[in-house]
């Protein structure tokens, strides 16, 4: 009878972290000294947990050891000039939560129609009044500069139609509006301390056809 020589198969498992599509690659590796076949596998995708900054992140990678670049932006504080782009950009996007997350804690808002010191939640009332009587509105960035350390002038222009309420109550009157304006906002710590917004009062109630008290 032929006696059957037995042979040891071993799986080995080798992760990598290389990109590429999806599969299982197997490889035979013949051992002479032990007469063993071993079986190598890769796993040749990343998925977004594993990629630099995820829950899983090892740090490796084609090019070797990369920083999270999350850290970075998470620990980024704002100049200025950032946080008043960023200011500018929440108008425009109609986000209450993030003009408010924009302030410093205590920060105040004064406008001609608004009135003075107005803080919290109280300026984000007030720009959901702004944008439910101009819902077409737009506020142009026309300039922005640091005019003194932490102060910026922040030039806009602001276009519009009246459809909805006014701020007082009065209905609609569906005309057009362009209103040119300033802000001079004092940024300390990537926060907002105070904005202070100027524009002509009469001239913008004028073009929408309401009385100016």
């Amino acid at each position: 009878m032929q006696r059957v020589q037995k042979r040891q198969v071993r799986l080995l498992w080798c992760p990598t972290v290389l990109t590429g599509s999806i599969g299982i690659r197997p490889r035979r590796v013949w051992q002479p000294a032990t007469r063993d076949v071993i079986l190598c596998f890769s796993f040749r995708r990343v998925y977004p947990c594993t990629l630099p900054g995820g829950p899983f992140d090892s740090g490796a990678s084609r090019e070797g050891l990369r920083e999270p670049s999350a850290h970075v932006t998470r620990n980024h504080t704002m100049n200025p000039i950032e946080v008043v782009r960023r200011y500018n950009q929440a108008w425009n996007g109609r986000d209450a939560n993030a003009i408010v997350q924009l302030f410093a804690e205590g920060g105040t808002y004064s406008n001609p129609h608004a009135g003075q010191g107005l803080t919290g939640e109280a300026i984000g009332n007030y720009a959901k009044a702004v944008w439910a009587a101009l819902p077409d509105m737009t506020a142009e960035l026309v300039s922005v500069r640091e005019i003194a350390p932490g102060q910026v002038a922040h030039e806009w222009l602001l276009r519009g139609t009246n459809t909805g309420p006014l701020m007082d109550g009065s209905p609609a009157t569906g005309r057009s509006v362009i209103i040119p304006g300033n802000d001079v906002i004092a940024v300390e710590g990537g926060k907002i301390r105070s904005v202070e917004v100027s524009y002509d009062r009469q001239a913008a109630d004028a073009q929408l056809g309401a009385t100016t008290t």
